[in-house]
């Protein structure tokens, strides 16, 4: 795990390309406190920031072949690195380490561009081919580490791991993308290419991007949407569903650096907890989040856990005083605005895992909801299938009166799959949007096609949406604590196997989750299996009312140059702050939104830049020197 950022100039890099990569580097630290790399050659100069997890004392980055010709550097987990190493080592490519990196580059003279297809992982890198003055970028399948973008009018292609570190060069503007912020507030994400930022752009999940000259094109390796197939017999799903995701765990487990897992007590985070305790050689460590209010502390489930399976179990209490205070910080982190104020305990226990007790590698439940149906709407959709095939409900529904008569008519609507994962609803963000609520084109491109239909493909079109802000917000705590999270859940082997059933076979009856309790049987009791979703839950209402621990935050929007202000319509922002004495939920999660969005804008938009230097700096080690630079 690592950061990553550079430059290709197809006339040639110049000084001020070598000068800015650096200053680029400066603002990844956090992400490898290990050590740093650059390297340059002709049209590009790369980058490196090293959080040393395999091979720490010969996996220096860049890292190159066997001439020196191709050049990389890489962040990520190969899990299948020894496999590949063999093949390759058989094929007569020579190793000078025994890193994961390695075998990217010699797996790209040996296959090509296909060497993506073979990594079993999590990974974003960059290839240089100085042969073919031919630069490489590829992204993992599901986008677990992310790769931003920004291509200028000089023909230059700028790349890192996080969009702050492009701004290092000032000619990158700091704007808000003004056409996609109304998507933003209804679903307080962007998806697709597209950020928060005019003109930066994020490589896709699944894709690789190669730059030859002036020619830039983007591929596609690796789509979610895999060919369906009938259920076998249901015995034999469940197995195979056991087998792949225990091996997803297994081979998460490698690394030369201490490693434990995330416990919540809920069925995901408990499940891969009870798999790694299995596989691992030795007693592992298991971290939790606890708050002094009962109705949100989940610490008493996860001590059940930990004493199951046998871990050295650790805790911290989240004050709500301690995340009024890393709300700016974590944004930084972040890019762009906190997509959820559960945030911040996520990164206080990263930082606690990482500081106090030396952990390096944690493994985490995320991706589960999204691959088995963890969420409400799942069985909203199953339902909705059913009532869509009732004769005349329609009509019925739009005579209905009351709120049951609305809430039929939401499920009925064409377009309700499509923004079920939506957080705000359309009447308010409607209202607040000066571009009202429409749908945008790039999610309805993001839907599969018609042989997914229904629920089948709104698993996909959540792997393509809902998910990618969660592992952003998870790369980004965890990377801002210098440590590194892995989510077996998004194998991309037992992804296809789960994107290849029907939904009956996952969420048979609406019953969420169905088939993943039936796997986790073997290793979890039923209190733990049958717990209900709670997902870091903090008292978000109280905190916004007059008085509370965001109410400063929630005054400042009254502000005339207060940047929401700006962007939203007025009338419609000051009649939802009339009513915040006694926010809905749904008012609660867009004042939380809106604060959100001032915070972000305060600390990117503004004339100048502050840095902020994230606690993952401090927590590097000395592993001596690293790789020799090269500049041609």
């Amino acid at each position: 795990m690592c950061g990553i950022c550079g430059i290709h100039r197809p006339g040639g890099a110049t000084v001020e390309d070598h000068e800015t990569v650096a200053a680029m580097m400066r603002r990844l630290e956090h992400r490898g406190p290990d050590g740093a790399g650059r390297w340059a050659d002709g049209g590009a100069v790369l980058g490196h920031r090293r959080l040393a997890i395999i091979d720490l004392e010969g996996g220096h980055q860049p890292i190159f072949d066997e001439t020196g010709d191709v050049g990389l550097v890489f962040n990520g987990e190969i899990y299948n690195f020894r496999e590949l190493r063999a093949q390759l080592a058989a094929a007569g490519h020579r190793f000078r380490t025994r890193s994961d990196s390695e075998v990217i580059v010699h797996g790209y003279e040996e296959w090509g561009d296909d060497v993506v297809t073979r990594l079993r992982g999590m990974f974003a890198f960059a290839i240089w081919d100085a042969r073919r003055s031919r630069l490489l970028l590829a992204r993992d399948r599901l986008g677990i580490k992310p790769l931003y973008l920004h291509r200028g009018p000089d023909g230059r292609l700028l790349f890192a791991s996080e969009i702050k570190a492009l701004f290092a060069d000032p000619q990158v503007p700091r704007e808000l993308n003004v056409d996609r912020l109304p998507e933003y507030l209804a679903f307080r994400s962007v998806a697709g290419s597209a950020t928060l930022f005019r003109g930066v752009e994020e490589l896709e999940p699944g894709r690789i991007l190669i730059a030859e000259g002036e020619r830039v094109h983007v591929h596609e390796y690796w789509s979610p949407e895999v060919e369906p197939r009938s259920a076998a017999d249901p015995r034999i799903e469940l197995e195979r569903g056991r087998e792949l995701l225990s091996e997803a765990v297994a081979i998460r487990l490698v690394s030369d650096v201490p490693l434990g897992t995330i416990t919540s007590g809920g069925l995901d985070s408990s499940l891969v907890s009870a798999l790694a305790a299995e596989a691992a050689a030795s007693s592992i460590d298991t971290f939790c989040v606890g708050f002094a209010d009962p109705a949100y502390d989940e610490r008493p489930f996860a001590r059940d856990v930990a004493a199951r399976i046998g871990s050295r179990h650790h805790e911290i209490v989240v004050t709500p005083e301690q995340l009024e205070d890393e709300l700016d910080r974590l944004t930084w982190a972040h890019d762009e605005p906190l997509t959820h104020p559960n945030s911040i305990p996520m990164h206080l226990i990263f930082r606690e895992a990482k500081e106090r007790q030396a952990v390096t590698v944690l493994l985490s439940g995320e991706g589960a909801d999204e691959v088995f149906g963890g969420y409400e709407w799942y069985r909203v959709a199953y339902r909705r299938e059913r009532l869509r095939r009732v004769p005349g409900l329609a009509v019925v529904a739009r005579l209905w009166p009351g709120d049951r008569g609305r809430v039929l008519r939401r499920v009925l609507d064409p377009d309700y799959l499509l923004t079920a994962n939506r957080v705000s609803g359309p009447e308010t963000i409607g209202a607040l949007s000066r571009a009202g609520d429409a749908l945008p084109e790039a999610r309805r491109r993001l839907w599969p096609t018609a042989s997914r239909s229904g629920v089948d493909g709104l698993f996909v079109y959540d792997q393509r949406t809902y998910l990618p802000p969660l592992l952003q917000r998870q790369d980004r705590m965890s990377m801002a604590a210098g440590l590194e999270a892995r989510v077996p859940f998004l194998d991309h082997q037992l992804v296809e196997w789960a994107n290849a059933l029907p939904a009956e076979a996952k969420i048979a009856g609406g019953r969420r989750k169905r088939l993943l309790k039936a796997m986790a049987s073997p290793w979890l009791p039923e209190r733990i299996v049958e717990r209900g979703k709670v997902g870091f839950g903090l008292p978000l209402r109280d905190w916004l009312r007059p008085g509370g621990l965001l109410g400063t935050r929630v005054e400042r929007l009254r502000e005339p140059d207060a940047f929401v202000r700006q962007v939203v319509r007025a009338s419609a922002l000051d009649a939802l702050l009339d009513r915040r004495s006694e926010p809905s939920a749904a008012e609660a999660d867009v004042l939380w939104t809106l604060i959100a969005l001032e915070a972000w804008a305060s600390i990117f938009l503004g004339e100048r830049i502050e840095d902020v230097v994230l606690p993952g700096a401090h927590t590097g080690r000395d592993l001596g020197a690293p790789a020799p630079a090269r500049a041609g």
